[in-house]
């Protein structure tokens, strides 16, 4: 259910930046993605430490609710099955034991997006393409409606990105 309400979150986000902006158009990713991942980090994992980098990438509605989407379940993984919380020695306190950044960056007339954790990364059979969580369904479907390149990289940690055409030329 929490997954659920935070994708509805997720899109919300999205209408409620058109709001505050002079044309419908297009709205800054960069921005949205932080106010998301800020949003996702304070419910999901409060002390996990997060950095998100991003361009200039204006995108319009039709490409910004699908790629945030596709974040919002990036994300939402990173910081459900990172490393869990546990005392220090030195404080019996936790601390951040998980590191999330976002990357978004145009590339040409290309928006790339990644998501990379410090967790425990996947298992070593894991395929993406046969995994039958709901999530990782969605990020499939939004592949293919974003008509974007995937690719990840789970050995140190997890690197997931997508690369798709600029949404600026919708």
């Amino acid at each position: 259910l929490m997954d659920s309400v935070l994708r509805v979150r997720s899109m919300a986000l999205i209408h409620q930046q058109l709001y505050g902006v002079e044309s419908l158009a297009k709205i800054d990713f960069g921005d949205y993605a932080r106010t998301l991942a800020e949003s996702l980090r304070s419910v999901l994992a409060p002390r996990a430490r997060l950095q998100v980098t991003a361009d200039l990438v204006e995108v319009t509605i039709g490409t910004a609710v699908p790629l945030g989407l596709f974040l919002n379940e990036l994300l939402t993984n990173a910081f459900k099955y990172g490393v869990p919380e546990r005392p220090t020695r030195t404080s019996g306190r936790t601390g951040p034991l998980l590191d999330v950044s976002v990357e978004i960056r145009t590339i040409g007339d290309e928006v790339s997006l990644a998501v990379i954790d410090s967790g425990p990364g996947m298992p070593e059979n894991f395929d993406i393409e046969r995994s039958r969580s709901l999530g990782l369904q969605l990020i499939r479907s939004l592949r293919r409606q974003l008509r974007g390149r995937f690719s990840y990289d789970c050995d140190q940690g997890s690197r997931f990105e997508i690369i798709c055409p600029s949404a600026a030329r919708e």
